[in-house]
């Protein structure tokens, strides 16, 4: 105990001395600028309480004074402090250098903010010595009442600036100005809940208002912020007017020789003051006015009433919960949230076994990439240069992960792995169910009773699932073994094929099935999701999926919208072409269940038709029939753990298997070829994205009904419902026939909230860049109009603003996209396109481009070669159309190595130390040109943490492994089986292993 009091108490002294050495550098550097330029900086002038310079240099005297006064006494009391030492810890002077040390690790925002004050003041003086250089040129009475009309404008138009700032700073923190409040009470709980007694209507019209009070909201957010930006657009309207007012009279007054001098010189004047005051708003008068909301902010704990908040929030479908409003707010950061710094708190000797693996991991994919190069020369796994290597990255990486957090990041860290454990337990403790919504892209809260009860409906619903009694996981093992075994047997597949598909026992687990809730939807319905990640069949579903897709994305691409890109793509040509008239309507439909109501054996009929339309009687040297075989065995195993029971899907495949997509779609292109497409004429355009179908009319609304109604009845698996209009929505674009003009927006969906990656989140810096890159080119593309995409723009800044981003990295982030693409200049204040023509031209240069959908469709169909061969039996020869599908080497990687390492806030460096450590190896030898790529991987998300969807491992894992005594007979003669069967390969199909119980 002795000790540590020391230690606290020393700690305190030097944090002090540390303090106060800071500000004693920061007065001193007032002191000495001051006194040389005399302007002083805005700190001074609001302590001394004068403008005047005498007054302030005696008070910047004084103040220095009383630090050195003050830095003497605490050295005074860490001398007086060091005599009692306790003998047991280190010597004085190093125990005062390792408290140091730590304080400096500590104290590191103080200095970056001392020395942004400096740097704010050093601007001042720059200022004034450019508007001295100014006052030395000649000017007549008119140029300098411009001059100062152009500094007051100016002046003017950042005070909107500051005003919209400070909007955005209470849109942030939830703090909307008063009249926002009052909109709650148009709608008031009190009008339905005495009227209402139905708990669960009750709850849905609770959610109701929710969600209209939240939408109220977000429109108002934006007309607020459009007000701004007339406001400052009206006052940059005003200064252009004034400065070419000002060049043109300085270009005619002959009494100055060089016209260009005080133009130049009042420019870098004013672009000079604009930068520094900005910066004094962002540094200085939004943090006094953010420390103002969070004074009323306090004030407005202590109320009863609860405000609708504008952010995204949890879904709750529970009359009553159990979760704080910490814990909601929490959760409220959306499913892709990561808590920061997690290896942090765990043990040093896991953090040892996660730098062990991580360094071995990248030795290791070194060792394979050096060892087979041909050019320059390989390089053997046992050269000694990997010993030093790995012995230089591991003590970069412990020297990383074993150093301590800062106090503000320790504390962050602890208190959320706490809040996750909290959660954790209330759901198991309350049986409660957390789940990723559907489609709103927020947390969704719910009784398990609930999920069990919505479960079951859709079970008997749609009769797609059938019970099974027995755990079914030997028996699919068994088929699927088998079904390779024997195709390899009967030379059907090489020996490469049956490998690369063959389940491998110990890795094998039966799939389970979860389900994620359609809040867009009364009643809340779900929607089914089966996890085959460890599947038996998971192989053969990636290897079918790899072979096909490409096929399906060349020769199916016409009738295929991938995004809304394309749409807007074979719009403009169907315009171009004539076919827009004023009386067109738009038609979209969406299938109902696509994937669980698929026919299976009707499926694997349209497959073969689709091949042999398409020249593939084989496919990558393997037949029609094979593919069948392997395609009915993906569908048919199809079996799932759920609520701790067995079940087997008899109709449709799997959502969450690769091939099912590909499947589905092949279905849906011979349903549509005989339902809809004969039913258009030859212009329309027509595309469907999996079951989301378009397509354009010139026919009347009654007659597109009828042949909708015709087809609704064609197929009894196959239900549409649909929407005719001139304005619809088609994915995420919104298009309008205005009397045969095409308008198109972004469209958002009523269920979506405005949620993207939380700004907290401990995501690499790069992917929240992405995040307005994605946004910003999206809205470009889909605006046909300035004004709308001026709207879009403003929704994507509060969208940012809701989650956590701050104004000034929205601002720097918008200003670098349109200074990139050319429509802005680096120095103007608000990012704003406030040029028309330059909008137009900018989206006609990104329309030009293709979307990354439409790259990845283009190349998978790219990689289809067709070949034909002849085939010649006893008598007579054919010819046989082969498809080869093959993924051509990307050679722009070929001398690229990717390695991978945990992203951690902390751990900020990391990727340009392994740079810096590979470079000292081999930069300068013949393997120079080796190229390395550090990427990132994250920790766990949230969603990752709480939604808990597995079924304990002894439902899905091998049901053998459970019973030691019965294993090793069982696995030996099954063994025994696998490898007599390849030896003989004519022998009859042999018995099915008996199955385990459950």
């Amino acid at each position: 105990m002795a000790q540590q009091r020391f230690l606290h108490h020393r700690l305190q002294f030097i944090d002090q001395q540390y303090r106060l050495d800071l500000h004693q550098s920061l007065w001193q550097s007032y002191l000495s600028l001051g006194s040389e330029h005399e302007i002083w900086a805005n700190q001074v002038y609001k302590l001394a309480n004068s403008n005047d310079h005498e007054q302030c240099q005696h008070f910047v005297t004084d103040r220095l004074i009383q630090l050195n006064r003050q830095i003497d006494q605490c050295t005074a009391e860490l001398i007086t402090q060091s005599r009692p030492c306790p003998k047991k810890l280190l010597p004085i002077e190093e125990l005062d250098c390792k408290l140091k040390e730590f304080v400096s690790e500590q104290q590191t925002y103080l200095v970056k903010k001392i020395n942004a004050r400096l740097i704010r003041y050093q601007e001042m003086i720059e200022e004034k010595k450019l508007f001295q250089i100014l006052s030395t040129y000649t000017l007549t009475n008119i140029q300098k009442d411009i001059i100062d009309r152009l500094i007051n404008l100016r002046q003017k138009q950042l005070e909107v600036f500051e005003e919209l700032l400070q909007f955005e700073t209470q849109v942030s923190m939830e703090l909307l100005p008063e009249g926002f409040d009052h909109l709650e009470m148009f709608i008031a709980p009190t009008l339905y809940s005495s009227i209402v007694k139905d708990h669960l209507l009750t709850m849905t019209l609770k959610q109701k208002r929710y969600k209209t009070i939240q939408e109220i909201k977000r429109i108002w957010l934006n007309i607020y912020i459009d007000a701004y930006e007339i406001q400052y657009q009206d006052y940059e309207h005003q200064y252009k007017r004034e400065l070419d007012n000002f060049k043109l009279i300085s270009a005619n007054d002959n009494q100055i020789n060089e016209t260009t001098l005080p133009i130049d010189s009042f420019m870098t004047y004013i672009n000079h003051r604009t930068k520094r005051m900005k910066q004094e708003i962002y540094s200085e008068k939004l943090s006094i006015y953010r420390r103002k909301l969070l004074r009323r902010h306090r004030r407005r704990l202590g109320l009863k009433t609860k405000l609708i908040p504008i952010r995204p929030t949890v879904i709750i479908d529970l009359i009553r919960h159990p979760f704080t409003t910490t814990e909601l707010a929490y959760l409220s950061r959306g499913p892709t949230y990561i808590r920061p710094n997690q290896s942090a708190l765990r043990p040093a000797a896991q953090r040892e076994k996660q730098i062990d693996k991580e360094s071995t991991t990248i030795i290791d994919k070194l060792k394979r990439f050096m060892a087979n190069l041909e050019n320059p020369g390989k390089i053997p796994s046992t050269a000694r240069l990997y010993k030093s290597y790995l012995k230089r990255l591991r003590a970069h990486l412990f020297s990383r992960y074993m150093t301590p957090l800062t106090l503000i990041d320790q504390i962050r860290a602890r208190r959320e792995f706490r809040m996750v454990k909290s959660i954790q337990r209330k759901l198991k403790k309350y049986r409660l169910i957390l789940r990723q919504t559907d489609k709103s892209g927020v947390f969704h809260i719910g009784h398990a009773n609930d999920y069990k009860r919505k479960a079951r409906q859709y079970r008997e619903k749609t009769g797609a699932y059938e019970e099974l009694s027995t755990n079914p996981f030997n028996e699919i093992l068994y088929n699927t073994t088998h079904l390779l075994n024997q195709m390899k047997a009967h030379t059907k597949i090489p020996e490469w094929q049956r490998l690369k598909m063959l389940p491998i026992r110990a890795k094998t687990q039966l799939a389970y099935q979860y389900f994620l809730p359609k809040v867009h939807k009364n009643g809340a319905p779900l929607r089914p999701i089966i996890n085959t990640i460890h599947a038996a069949t998971k192989a053969i579903s990636q290897f079918l999926d790899r072979m096909i897709r490409p096929l399906f994305d060349r020769y199916v691409r016409q009738t295929t919208i991938v995004d809304g890109v394309d749409l807007l793509t074979k719009l403009q040509v169907y315009i171009q072409q004539g076919h827009f008239t004023a009386s067109t309507l738009f038609v979209t439909f969406d299938i109902t269940n696509l994937y669980t109501m698929l026919p299976q054996e009707e499926s694997l009929i349209i497959l073969a038709e689709f091949l042999h339309e398409h020249h593939s009687d084989r496919l990558n040297g393997i037949s029609i029939e094979t593919i069948i075989e392997l395609s009915r065995i993906v569908l048919q195993a199809n079996a799932f753990v759920y609520d701790n029971k067995f079940y087997r899907q008899i109709i449709g495949g799997a959502m969450g298997s690769p091939f099912t997509l590909t499947l589905a779609n092949i279905f849906m292109w011979k349903w549509e070829k005989q339902t809809l497409i004969p039913k258009l004429l030859p212009h329309e355009i027509f595309g469907r994205y999996i079951d989301d179908g378009f397509f354009t009319s010139n026919e009347s609304e009654a007659t597109i009904k009828a042949i909708l109604n015709i087809v609704n009845k064609f197929h009894p698996n196959i239900k549409l419902e649909y929407q005719i209009g001139k304005c619809l929505p088609f994915l995420d674009v919104l298009i309008h026939n205005n009397n045969g003009i095409l308008l198109s927006s972004v469209y958002h969906k009523p269920a979506a909230e405005p949620a993207v990656l939380s700004f907290l989140s401990d995501h690499p810096r790069h992917t929240f860049r992405n995040v307005f890159q994605t946004l910003l080119i999206r809205a470009i593309r889909y605006s046909s109009t300035f004004e709308a995409f001026n709207i879009e723009r403003r929704e994507i800044r509060l969208l940012l603003l809701y989650n956590g981003y701050p104004s000034t990295y929205i601002h720097e982030q918008f200003q670098q996209f349109f200074v990139k693409h050319r429509v802005l200049s680096s120095s103007s204040t608000l990012p704003l396109i406030d040029n028309v023509q330059e909008f137009y031209r900018l989206r006609e240069n990104l329309l030009a481009q293709p979307s990354i959908k439409q790259q990845i469709v283009k190349k998978n169909a790219a990689t289809v070669e067709i070949t034909t061969k002849k085939q010649v039996n006893q008598e007579t020869t054919t010819q046989i159309m082969e498809t080869r599908v093959k993924r051509k080497n990307d050679d722009k990687f070929k001398n690229t190595i990717f390695i991978h390492c945990i992203h951690e806030a902390r751990l900020e460096g990391v990727k340009r130390h392994i740079h810096e450590i590979h470079d000292s190896y081999f930069k300068s030898t013949d393997h120079g040109n080796i190229r390395l790529v550090v990427g990132h991987r994250n920790n766990p998300n949230l969603d990752f943490e709480l939604t808990n969807k597995r079924p304990r491992s002894t439902l899905l894992k091998d049901p053998t492994k459970k019973s030691k005594d019965g294993m090793d007979l069982y696995y030996f003669a099954y063994q025994t089986f696998r490898f007599s069967f390849l030896l003989e390969p004519e022998l009859n199909q042999p018995a099915a292993p008996p199955q385990s119980t459950a």
